[in-house]
């Protein structure tokens, strides 16, 4: 299995106009989405993607892979506890943090 991309960090926030305030004076990135509950700004090719009324701080890291299907069998091969999910209409593959040192991982095509 190989990540081909990083497609994003998620990041909740208890103050979604502020962080994404904070985020776009201090560093220049542009808003790519916005809604009520959710905001994305992108850094290059990948975007931080904040969430109001999750816990505050980190939330996942979102990597794209060539063959979905491939990595979730190739992670379940090595012992990784991975589930099926739909993220943003898309299937998913979600790596349990205790696979992963403590990061939720999000495979995505």
């Amino acid at each position: 299995m190989r990540a081909v991309d990083l497609k994003g960090i998620r990041i909740g926030t208890a103050d979604l106009a502020d962080a994404v305030e904070t985020f776009r004076r201090n560093f220049d990135f542009p808003v790519a989405r916005r809604s009520e509950a959710q905001a994305s700004l992108r850094i290059g090719s990948a975007e931080i993607e904040f969430t109001a009324g999750q816990e505050a701080g980190f939330q996942a890291i979102v990597l794209r892979v060539d063959d979905l299907a491939a990595a979730e069998a190739e992670l379940r091969s090595r012992g990784h506890a991975v589930t099926r999910e739909t993220v943003e209409g898309r299937p998913a593959i979600v790596v349990d943090p205790a696979s992963a040192n403590g990061a939720r991982l999000v495979l995505t095509e």
